[in-house]
């Protein structure tokens, strides 16, 4: 039993969040990966699609990884 319970625990874990995501978001992530354990194959495989480690550029490898972000500046 305290295997079954360490597993789901890891598995939780290492559910992989997205650079705009905040913490309720997340958290859902987490509990939907408790429930359904199946639920992350679809991440994982757009990770593996995405081929992010083949692209030439560092802003390639940005946008496939989906961590692309924007910096504004006020005048203040």
């Amino acid at each position: 039993m305290i295997f079954f319970l360490g597993n789901y625990i890891a598995h939780a874990a290492t559910v992989i969040s997205g650079p705009v995501q905040d913490l309720t978001s997340t958290m859902t992530l987490v509990i939907l990966a408790l429930l359904f354990p199946t639920m992350g194959i679809v991440r994982g495989l757009s990770a593996i699609v995405n081929l992010v480690i083949f692209a030439k550029t560092d802003l390639q490898i940005a946008a496939r990884a989906r961590a692309l972000c924007m910096v504004v500046r006020s005048r203040k």
